[in-house]
């Protein structure tokens, strides 16, 4: 992630042509990593909730990944108004 996030700020910076960061081998890079952040949000929820479901745990992970979610979304809208995060994939975890 960190890698694909640096040829990105370079790309933005203007030190990498543009497209970079969206062609080739580093999109299948970009989808690989949000890929398995989505799988290890699932393992996480199997392993902490694998005996049943406990709703204040799960209530309480909800609105913390759903603040920042929303942390995300309004700290970009603040920054870059034309365009900002509005889903991405906090959005999706939560």
């Amino acid at each position: 992630m960190g890698l694909f996030h640096l040829v990105y700020d370079l790309e933005m910076f203007g030190h990498l042509p543009p497209g970079t960061a969206v062609t080739g081998g580093w999109r299948i890079l970009s989808y690989a990593v949000a890929g398995s952040f989505l799988f290890l949000a699932g393992v996480s929820l199997q392993l902490a909730h694998g005996q049943g479901l406990r709703w204040r745990a799960y209530l309480r992970r909800l609105l913390t990944i759903t603040g920042a979610a929303g942390l995300v979304s309004l700290g970009t809208w603040v920054m870059f108004p034309a365009s900002f995060v509005y889903f991405g994939i906090l959005h999706s975890i939560a």
